[in-house]
């Protein structure tokens, strides 16, 4: 929230601090959520260019990419989605008993 209690976006970065400060997630958890955020960042840059150059190019057969450029494979992302719910469960767990005190 911002001062005037607006609700605010925070950026990943600012997420993570605020995360790594609270110590809720080991070292290994926190090397794990910025490798799935690069991962995200990855993908999410790859829909875009996609998304631009398929709208460019509409009605050519050749992708502009090759899956050489494409690293991020079922097993990678697999491993992604893995270890982002073992993040989330340390977090709720965390938040739990705030969230529990500040409901009553």
């Amino acid at each position: 929230m911002t001062l005037d209690g607006r609700v605010r976006k925070v950026a990943f970065p600012e997420l993570r601090e605020g995360i790594r400060k609270e110590k809720v997630l080991s070292a290994e958890q926190l090397s794990k959520l910025d490798r799935i955020g690069k991962h995200g960042d990855l993908i999410a840059h790859l829909a875009e260019v996609t998304d631009r150059v398929t709208m460019r190019s509409f009605g050519k057969t050749q992708s502009p990419f090759s899956k050489d450029l494409i690293w991020l494979d079922e097993n990678h992302a697999i491993e992604d989605m893995t270890d982002t719910m073992d993040i989330l469960v340390t977090l709720v767990r965390a938040a739990s008993p705030a969230v529990e005190s500040a409901s009553m």
